[in-house]
């Protein structure tokens, strides 16, 4: 009796041991670190201008002449202009200008529209962000480039000052004329 007793608890054992060296291999194995993908959307906002409301050339007399370049003229500043650029992009803008012509608000006649003269040569402090300015040349007439932005890198924004010129013919009547100065803005490769 006493060797059944023996196989009994020696099978026991033995059993409880296999137990012992099979749970690892049922085990899961954990990885050490694993991914999450994570992204951002960089939202892109708009490209804008700011103009002033008005400008006053002031009161011009006119001077009898038959040389054109002594026309009786007058200078204004128009300052105020501004871009904002919040795009967030890579795309250039350029600022063109078209003017109509200075009629006389009593007799309806014009002043020549080829008497009206852009100077867009001045920057009033620096550009924000990255990109490259370029003033346009001194224009004549009623069409013209005043201001190109290329190089553009993210956000931006620019301010100027433009220089205007109206002369005034010698054959001018008295009286307040009035045109509409128009400032455009488009994007450029």
């Amino acid at each position: 009796m006493r060797h059944s007793t023996r196989l009994a608890i020696s099978a026991v054992g033995a059993i409880a041991l296999a137990g012992s060296f099979a749970s690892p291999a049922f085990a899961t194995v954990i990885s050490p670190s694993d991914d999450t993908e994570a992204t951002v959307t960089v939202a892109g906002g708009s490209l804008s201008i700011t103009v002033p409301d008005s400008v006053d050339f002031g009161e011009v007399a006119p001077i009898q002449t038959n040389d054109p370049d002594s026309l009786a003229s007058s200078q204004v500043a128009l300052r105020g202009t501004a871009i904002t650029d919040t795009r967030a992009g890579t795309e250039g803008w350029e600022v063109t200008y078209s003017v109509t012509p200075f009629v006389n608000t009593t007799t309806g006649e014009a002043l020549p529209i080829d008497n009206f003269f852009v100077n867009p040569n001045t920057t009033d402090g620096v550009p924000n962000g990255v990109l490259t300015v370029q003033p346009g040349n001194p224009s004549t007439g009623a069409t013209g480039t005043i201001y190109s932005a290329y190089n553009v890198h993210g956000n931006n924004d620019a301010a100027w000052t433009t220089y205007l010129t109206l002369k005034i013919p010698a054959n001018a009547l008295a009286g307040e004329y009035t045109g509409t100065f128009t400032q455009s803005i488009t994007t450029a490769g």
